[in-house]
């Protein structure tokens, strides 16, 4: 039985604003997100964990908006559904449904570790710095 598996380290998640840094590695569907080699071999090493790792891949998502901009989603998953686009990044699988790869086009993942905790963090520069609400968000 296939599905989505929830790993924990998603978690943390981090959003991020502006433009990349990296270079873009672009699909056959014109789809360009960049994975850090840091962030991909922290999803390899996720994936080795798991112990139906195989045939698992990267799925990237809009979960929301709010006043600062979009909230991201990562998961790891065995399906490609209908509309999926599927890119290869740095050895890793990714697979964005048609929606949020509109607008993650040009978007950058990476994988921090700091004072503040580890975590992914996706920049994205379809998306400006600043909240509606006055605030700013990294």
């Amino acid at each position: 039985m296939g599905g989505r598996h929830d790993a924990g380290m998603f978690d943390n998640l981090y959003m991020g604003a502006g433009g990349t840094s990296g270079r873009c590695h672009t699909s056959m569907t014109g789809l360009s997100i960049n994975l850090s080699e840091r962030a991909a071999r922290k999803v390899r090493e996720i994936l080795e964990a798991e112990a139906s790792g195989e045939g698992l891949a990267l799925r990237v998502f809009i979960a929301g908006q709010t006043c600062c901009g979009y909230r991201y989603g990562m998961m790891l998953d065995d399906q490609v559904l209908e509309g999926d686009i599927v890119v290869q990044n740095n050895g890793v699988k990714i697979v964005v449904d048609k929606y949020s790869a509109a607008v993650m086009d040009g978007a950058e993942i990476d994988y921090v570790e700091g004072k503040d905790g580890e975590g992914f963090v996706i920049h994205n520069p379809n998306e400006s710095s600043s909240c509606s609400c006055g605030g700013h968000h990294r």
